[in-house]
């Protein structure tokens, strides 16, 4: 990427089995633990399961500085809420129910940028 250039990213953080399922969430993945999900990935068929929050962090630590975040968030579903998979018990429901997002950032070194 050039010093001066832009990166925008539209992320979706579904769960990607609602396209072959219409009766689940589209947050369904949450509900299951490391173990019980790891046998759905496939290279054929992966979901990623981080959270808005995990993918800030993760443009900031790679030296990204981040111009705009839309982030799609959706009401709480207290089915998913109730069954929630411990490893996402430290989230806030407002992470947990990102849908997905736009973001736009640039090289965070760029001279002039915060």
């Amino acid at each position: 990427m050039r010093p001066d250039g832009l990166v925008l990213m539209q992320i979706d953080y579904g769960d990607h089995f609602k396209g072959f399922d219409p009766s689940i969430s589209s947050f369904n993945f949450l509900t299951y633990s490391e173990g019980d999900w790891a046998p759905f990935q496939s290279r054929f068929q992966y979901v990623n399961r981080l959270r808005h929050s995990e993918y800030l962090q993760l443009f900031r630590e790679a030296g990204f500085e981040l111009l705009s975040d839309q982030p799609d968030r959706r009401p709480p579903e207290q089915d998913i809420l109730r069954r929630l998979a411990p490893c996402f018990r430290g989230f806030s429901e407002e992470d947990l129910f990102t849908l997905g997002s736009l973001i736009v950032g640039r090289p965070a070194d760029l001279p002039g940028s915060n």
